[in-house]
């Protein structure tokens, strides 16, 4: 080969491939394929081009250009490896270099059912206009090609959508622009187009490497800020963050780049998502604008959340001034298993202590004006001011306005730093375990154990009844370190385990024999389509996995890899027809799978048309 065309800024394989058939001047595609690829039966797929390696080894275009410069900037690959670990990349790239096909392109999550690959070819005429007027001819834009990418970034110029005959066929756009009929739309920089369009735009131009532990963790630090997870991390309010994302974008603006959502939560590609899972780039797209602003500030900032902000924070002690008005720098945060929201214990160096709660969703903590939860310690200066005005027999009104509590507080408070008020204590209650423990607890629980070394806790609960609740609610720590351990509940299993494995074995034997029976479309043999079939759940075995040998063993026989599926969907649709299909696309229909099922089955489906 001695001619190979230059490659322009963000011009796809496709469209480099489709110019190079124009400028060579051959007669059908299978030449041009034979020039490039060394073979003629070769399709070029507008996003995801394979055999890459076949092109860049020819000796006239390996002096310029390589495998790694063809996948970084004529393919979509940057837009996809964003989101992948290094040994999914490498993965990616091999695929891409080699003619394998693009299976892992499936597992990784980057085609699905509800986000398809754009059928036909893409461009924008404003930018065609300039390309021919610079470069005497125009290009398919990589970026134009990808799902979400419906407007040109610099015109702000909806997308025209050229027809494509069929996936082996090779057009130009100044080829097809000659037979265009303009319509031009102009769009707002506001509309939700324009603002998926530039992301998809920066994640092609961005230098950023991070790991999918790293998005995991952005998304479950910015979900904690907008109250969607607690504090600790495992509650997520998922139906409730589905409903605030569609409110967020509404359906309108998600059906016009092609998006759907679906009503199921448990089927929610969110929640994979949160989870660290592999999912489509543009789903990533739309939780990450819906957290914050745009994808740059989510992927150059290592966000924490901190539910009380930034210290120093206020010492609220009445007694007690500060050099600085915000003097704490010590605050422990705990989860509250009630309300699920952080709790702040703010420690002083003055010895006061006080608790808050973490504020509410999407509200920030005010340092200067905040709700106290409680004083958990007054310390030692509290402390001795009290002392100190009980001693002198100051007014009790005068004491809780300088001390800042109720008179009830500084009553009770007095009893446990036992000073002799002058007040009366009548019908006053206080919880002795609150402020000293007048039995030892701890002594009482030992020395019961020395003296009954067989006891259970069962006998010491009865026998030391309140040490035992004293200690699990005041000192749970140490009540597990000295305690015997449990022993079983003792009850039986009156589950027949192998009784249950035979039925639910029968039940789904049945239900493969019936599977396609009365349906329009195939589904895929799944465990858990198999579950949703039989028992309207997810799960078909839930906590009990074990107890079903026999039927873990027939399902795993039994279910279908996407292969299996799409070979299922083709032979069901030449046993209803019969074998007069002509073209891929005639069989993919009548077979109501997409088009890329056939770079998995692409052997299987051209022997179908063959024959």
């Amino acid at each position: 080969m001695k001619y190979f065309p230059k490659p322009y800024e963000n011009e796809s394989l496709y469209s480099i491939v489709a110019r190079f058939h124009t400028h060579m001047g051959n007669e059908t595609v299978k030449e041009s394929y034979k020039n490039l690829f060394g073979k003629d039966n070769k399709t070029v797929h507008i996003e995801f081009p394979t055999d890459i390696n076949n092109i860049a080894s020819n000796e006239l275009i390996s002096s310029y250009y390589n495998v790694e410069y063809f996948i970084k900037y004529h393919t979509t690959f940057p837009y996809y490896g964003v989101f992948l670990n290094e040994a999914e990349k490498c993965s990616f790239m091999e695929e891409l270099a080699s003619g394998v096909g693009v299976k892992h392109i499936f597992k990784l999550g980057l085609i699905s059912g509800d986000l398809k690959l754009k059928e036909n070819l893409f461009f924008c005429p404003l930018c065609s206009k300039e390309q021919e007027g610079g470069f005497g001819e125009a290009y398919w834009n990589r970026l134009h090609q990808i799902q979400g990418y419906m407007v040109c970034t610099k015109h702000l110029v909806l997308l025209e959508e050229a027809p494509l005959r069929n996936r082996r066929s090779l057009v130009s756009v100044s080829t097809y622009m000659k037979s265009w009929t303009p319509n031009i739309l102009f769009l707002e920089q506001e509309d939700w187009r324009v603002k998926i369009a530039n992301q998809i735009e920066w994640l092609f131009e961005t230098t950023v490497n991070v790991t999918p532990e790293f998005i995991k963790r952005q998304y479950n630090e910015r979900l904690k800020q907008k109250g969607y997870i607690s504090y600790d991390g495992h509650t997520l309010k998922l139906q409730k963050l589905i409903n605030d994302i569609r409110s967020f974008y509404s359906e309108d603006a998600l059906e016009k780049i092609g998006f759907k959502f679906k009503v199921n939560a448990s089927q929610s590609w969110i929640s994979g998502a949160v989870k660290g899972k592999s999912v489509h780039p543009l789903r990533h797209i739309l939780l990450i604008l819906f957290l914050c602003n745009t994808l740059q500030e989510f992927f150059e900032q290592d966000y924490e959340y901190r539910p009380f902000g930034m210290g120093p924070w206020k010492c609220i002690n009445p007694v007690f001034s500060h050099e600085e008005a915000y003097y704490i720098t010590n605050v422990e945060i705990s989860h509250s298993q009630y309300t699920k929201r952080a709790v702040g214990l703010f420690k002083c160096d003055c010895g006061f202590q006080y608790l808050c709660n973490e504020p509410m969703e999407n509200k920030e903590f005010d340092k200067g004006n905040f709700k106290v939860k409680r004083i958990h310690q007054f310390g030692e200066v509290w402390d001795n001011t009290l002392a100190k005005m009980v001693k002198e027999k100051q007014p009790l009104n005068y004491i809780s306005q300088r001390l800042d509590v109720s008179t009830k507080k500084i009553k009770i408070e007095a009893k446990r730093l036992k000073l002799n008020g002058y007040w009366s204590n009548k019908g006053l209650y206080v919880k002795k375990e609150v402020f000293e423990n007048q039995r030892d607890y701890y002594t009482e629980i030992k020395e019961f154990q020395k003296n009954n070394p067989m006891a259970t806790r069962k006998k010491i609960s009865e026998e030391r009844s309140a040490a035992y609740r004293w200690l699990i609610k005041n000192d749970r720590v140490w009540f597990e370190e000295n305690m015997p351990l449990a022993l079983p509940t003792g009850y039986k299993n009156r589950v027949d385990w192998s009784e249950r494995d035979e039925q639910l074995l029968k039940d789904i034997q049945q239900l493969i024999i019936d599977w396609d029976n009365n349906i329009e479309k195939p589904v895929r043999i799944t465990e858990t389509s198999i579950a949703l079939k039989l028992l309207n759940k997810q799960s078909l075995y839930g906590i009990y996995r074990e107890k079903y040998p026999k039927t873990i063993q027939y399902v795993s026989i039994v279910v279908e890899t996407f292969e299996q599926y799409y070979k299922r969907c083709v032979e069901r649709a030449i046993s209803l027809y019969g074998n007069s299909f002509t073209s891929v696309n005639q069989l993919l229909k009548a077979a109501q799978i997409g088009y890329g099922a056939y770079y998995q089955i692409k052997g299987f489906i051209d022997e179908n048309i063959k024959s």
